[in-house]
């Protein structure tokens, strides 16, 4: 919750920051969130197929870079992040991850953020399957010259289990 909190934050104080010549007529937001949400998607896709090649290519591939797993375990910067893509393709055979109800947000003409539940069915070499869902928030952005939208930022949180249902009494 602190962790979204502070994308949050950082979001605003990028809008607050913004110049006029960066604000973005109703046209070009529009287009603008949805190439954005092209590009979640595409995250969504290259995930599943376990493409590190393509999650690369969605990637800010600067020392900025951050991301943060329901594990807990955190990566910073592009190096270690593509080193925990590869090691966690290597170790799984099998990932239905389904993006969910996303909402997309063009702060400015070059910062965007998604958030959105997310279902994920993991199956490692071993034959461990395992279920998933959670919330996760992505900060997106264009770099200059560049007008392909790449993540910045994501974290990805598991929602807490389910309470058990109390077992009844019999009569």
């Amino acid at each position: 919750m602190r962790s979204r909190l502070l994308f949050i934050a950082l979001c605003a104080a990028v809008a607050a920051c913004a110049q006029s010549s960066d604000q973005l007529s109703l046209q070009d937001r529009s287009r603008e969130e949805q190439g954005l949400q092209d590009r979640l998607r595409t995250w969504e896709r290259a995930m599943n197929a376990k493409s590190t090649d393509s999650l690369a290519g969605l990637y800010y591939q600067g020392p900025e870079v951050t991301v943060a797993r329901p594990s807990g375990n955190r990566t910073r910067g592009w190096q270690q992040e593509g080193q925990a893509q590869a090691d966690f393709v290597g170790r799984t055979a099998n990932i239905n991850l389904a993006v969910q109800s996303p909402t997309i947000d063009v702060i400015t003409s070059r910062f965007g953020l998604t958030t959105f539940g997310y279902t994920a069915d993991v199956t490692d070499t071993m034959g461990v399957r395992t279920l998933y869902a959670g919330q996760g928030t992505g900060v997106w952005t264009k770099e200059p010259g560049d007008d392909s939208w790449k993540l910045w930022a994501l974290q990805l949180s598991q929602n807490a289990p389910e309470a058990a249902a109390p077992a009844r009494r019999r009569r």
